[in-house]
């Protein structure tokens, strides 16, 4: 369910990126150099005004969304990922050139216009000039910082792939046998053992998604993660620092959410049985 709601949320992201992103880009490389190009000024002039005061709206709706949408994912995700507080840094730095186009630099080019100021043509033309200068310098620098968010999306996007390390041609159809959690034990929250009684680890058949062993140094995030393997990930305890996880997370999820745990000189080390019906290994370090 919590990785259903980020993948929704990632692509009302990429939607809204898509909108801000794609309209100044066309706005910047096609509609201004033709109309500035064919349309007589001061004609052309009130017609871009126009244009970008509309744009400026559009963009500022796109920015909203944008940054609602990484609060969503702060609530989701605690602790955040370095990646994630870069990703909603370089937002909240697009976003704010955004506003100043629109609170700033648009209002203040209309103004100019409305008053007859012509391009390069005396004090208000060469006041002109620099604001205009200002506002190409900001829609480039908005510009790079969309692109920058945008890929920075793309690769969280493929880290949320429920694609599983190791299983091959990653086009090929999904196997029915995902794994040994595919029993009702699994889907209860809390996996189970035939013959299990109390806390005692006895013999039989298991069911679970990942083994699970880590060497964390800092004793309150080692009890962070413990407490993340017996709560959210439904762990049996097998060993001092090796659970059995079942969860609905797939590798690539589940290596994520380790991340957070480990620093420099921690590791964690977990195996699932890939569709190859082959045990693979995922080293996760600090």
């Amino acid at each position: 369910m919590k990785q259903t709601l980020e993948s929704a949320l990632e692509a009302v992201a990429l939607v809204a990126l898509a909108v801000w992103l794609g309209g100044l880009t066309i706005l910047g490389a096609v509609a201004a150099p033709l109309v500035f190009g064919i349309v007589p000024a001061p004609a052309s002039a009130d017609a871009m005004t126009a244009v970008f005061f509309r744009f400026d709206s559009i963009a500022v709706a796109s920015a909203v969304v944008v940054l609602l949408v990484e609060g969503g994912h702060s609530l989701l995700r605690r602790p955040l990922l370095r990646r994630d507080v870069a990703r909603a840094a370089v937002t909240v730095g697009a976003a704010a050139i955004a506003i100043v186009e629109a609170m700033v630099v648009s209002p203040h080019i209309g103004r100019l216009h409305h008053e007859g100021a012509i391009r390069g043509l005396g004090a208000a033309g060469m006041e002109l000039d620099h604001v205009h200068h200002t506002a190409e310098s900001l829609a480039k620098g908005e510009l790079f910082l969309l692109v920058v968010v945008l890929v920075l999306h793309a690769f969280r996007s493929l880290r949320l792939s429920p694609r599983r390390h190791g299983d091959g041609d990653p086009d090929a159809a999904p196997s029915t046998d995902r794994s040994p959690r595919a029993g009702p034990e699994a889907k209860s929250g809390r996996m189970t053992a035939r013959g299990r009684k109390g806390d005692e680890l006895t013999s039989g058949f298991v069911r679970f998604d990942f083994i699970l062993t880590f060497s964390v140094a800092d004793a309150d995030t080692r009890r962070a993660l413990t407490e993340r393997c017996d709560g959210e990930w439904a762990g049996t305890r097998v060993g001092e620092s090796t659970w059995e996880i079942a969860t609905e997370a797939s590798p690539e999820a589940f290596e994520l959410g380790l991340e957070p745990f480990l620093r420099p000189g921690d590791q964690a080390v977990f195996y699932y049985l890939a569709e190859s019906k082959r045990f693979f290994r995922v080293v996760v370090s600090g």
